[in-house]
């Protein structure tokens, strides 16, 4: 089965982003202890891709990341986030000017 193709039934949908916005999370740690954004804005990049659907997962790691910036404690961490926040609105900010890649 896979967690990457949105079925017609809206539970399923709201399963698939539930997982996605875990996923997210997990990403974000890794990038945030690594110090690099890289893995996180590619992550973010391919939920713009897949659609409609999953742009409420971009909107989330937002979030996310804005709580995460409250608590930020070093300023390599906070640069760090601070720069996916600005990605992220970026391409959520172009997605709206454009709309969603491939008409979906």
């Amino acid at each position: 089965m896979s967690y990457y193709i949105p079925t017609s039934e809206g539970s399923d949908v709201t399963i698939v982003v539930d997982r996605q916005i875990l996923k997210g999370k997990g990403i974000l740690d890794l990038c945030l202890s690594r110090g690099s954004n890289l893995c996180m804005k590619g992550f973010i990049d391919s939920q713009i891709e897949k659609g409609s659907v999953y742009i409420p997962v971009v909107e989330c790691m937002v979030d996310v990341i804005d709580r995460e910036l409250e608590h930020a404690q070093g300023g390599r961490t906070r640069e760090l986030l601070l720069d996916l926040h600005n990605y992220a609105d970026e391409q959520l900010r172009a997605l709206g000017e454009h709309g969603p890649p491939g008409g979906k």
